[in-house]
């Protein structure tokens, strides 16, 4: 069961509060585990024990939240992919309410891998000191960050097959170069 804070008593009033809220939302959600256990054990398993081949049906509900938010929804996409993908192993009498054709999955796997290598060079930047994790460059470095930023770029648009593929590399590219009004 929840509990609050050992140093409840002697939090602030603005900290009990907070507490306070805190327990009653960790005790709801004890609530609502409890009752979903007995009153609907399959729901109860599948939120529950998701280390089986039924997780891909509930990681859609789990990325929906943020891909909204952020407006990142290539976690959805993978995880309706995965949906599809899975979806004859649940035995049932419909047919998958979702579909993507091989070239979308195709195309999908090209993202995962322009992603990848964007990340890797990210963390490569970060590594060497280039650029500081929250991404704000020091003025006195922003000449050699720039030149760094503009041969990588480079190198990655060089990889594109074809002038859309180019100007969706262009877009994706993590670092662009904005004017100080912008």
């Amino acid at each position: 069961m929840p509990e609050k804070p050992d140093d409840y008593e002697t939090l602030s009033d603005e900290g009990r509060l907070r507490a306070d809220k805190l327990y009653d939302s960790a005790l709801c959600h004890k609530y609502y585990e409890v009752l979903t256990a007995k009153r609907n054990p399959q729901h109860y398993a599948a939120i529950t024990h998701n280390d089986t081949w039924k997780a891909p049906l509930i990681q859609p509900i789990k990325s929906i939240g943020g891909a909204w938010s952020s407006g990142e929804v290539f976690g959805l996409r993978s995880s309706l992919m995965n949906v599809q993908d899975h979806w004859p192993e649940l035995e049932s009498a419909e047919h998958c309410p979702i579909s993507f054709t091989e070239n979308e999955k195709k195309l999908h796997n090209e993202e995962i891998e322009n992603r990848d290598y964007i990340e890797r060079l990210m963390e490569e930047f970060q590594d060497a000191g280039i650029l500081p994790a929250d991404g704000i460059v020091d003025p006195d470095d922003y000449e050699i960050v720039q030149k760094t930023n503009y041969t990588q770029k480079k190198n990655f648009m060089s990889l594109a097959e074809n002038e859309e593929q180019r100007e969706w590399m262009d877009k994706i590219w993590p670092y662009q170069d904005f004017p100080e009004e912008a």
